[in-house]
């Protein structure tokens, strides 16, 4: 009897999505297709390599990075093309804008990175991951950057630079983490949460109820914490992050 090849592939990446609380259409848009099943074949049967492009897995890692518990970290995606992650620069571009190629220096090689024209991506503030309080603004953006994939096309789109490493290793001080005005917040997942004093803070939520909601942080050490909910005045869902490695 002929025995069918299963690549390893697909379910990867199947538990990485679902890790990470994207939909197939959101990745979908973000490698470029039209409609969700652009993406799907990639956890089907019907992918049998054993190995990612290394176009596709950058993508991916763009809008997987930093999303679920525990946080996808970037090399979680890069090895399923089957090359040490180090040997991949970082390239935080909208690829639906033209773009320029550019030499770069990573672990002291060269590589040729792909640098985009156009920052369209508003950072209205920079959210505390700690102790540090920092004005939040919906109307005034203190910062232009590139937008990711997984926000093209997204209108009010916006990131925040995030200070502070009570989130740490997760989100860092001075990373930029994307924010999607219109996903649902769940729990498990990391939010921003906007104050009514014109703070913000990023942390994971963990529980919400009619009169208070219930976060998490990492660092020092792990902690849970409530905020009444007349304190709150939004909350918005992270998609992912920049760490300008």
């Amino acid at each position: 009897m002929t025995k069918t090849y299963t690549s390893r592939i697909p379910g990867i990446l199947r538990d990485l999505r679902e890790r990470s609380g994207l939909s197939m259409a959101t990745l979908a848009r973000g490698l470029g297709y039209k409609t969700p099943s652009g993406y799907q074949h990639y956890e089907t049967e019907r992918y049998i390599s054993d190995f990612l492009k290394p176009d596709v897995a950058e993508r991916l890692a763009d809008m997987l990075e930093g999303l679920g518990t525990p946080p996808i970290r970037r090399e979680e995606v890069l090895i399923l093309t089957g090359r040490d992650p180090a040997t991949f620069a970082t390239t935080l571009i909208n690829r639906s804008k033209s773009v320029t190629p550019s030499m770069d220096t990573v672990g002291g090689r060269k590589f040729t990175m792909q640098i985009a024209h156009t920052r369209d991506l508003p950072v209205l503030g920079a959210a505390r991951g700690g102790s540090a309080t920092m004005v939040f603004s919906q109307e005034t953006p203190i910062d232009w950057v590139q937008r990711p994939p997984q926000l093209a096309n997204v209108r009010d789109a916006f990131a925040v630079y995030m200070v502070g490493d009570s989130m740490s290793p997760a989100y860092d001080p001075g990373d930029i983490v994307f924010i999607h005005p219109s996903m649902s917040v769940k729990a498990g997942r990391a939010v921003l949460v906007e104050l009514h004093d014109g703070s913000a803070l990023v942390k994971t939520l963990v529980k919400q109820t009619d009169t208070y909601v219930r976060f998490a942080e990492y660092n020092p050490e792990p902690r849970q914490f409530e905020i009444d909910r007349r304190e709150i005045k939004a909350m918005f869902r992270v998609t992912g992050k920049w760490d300008g490695a």
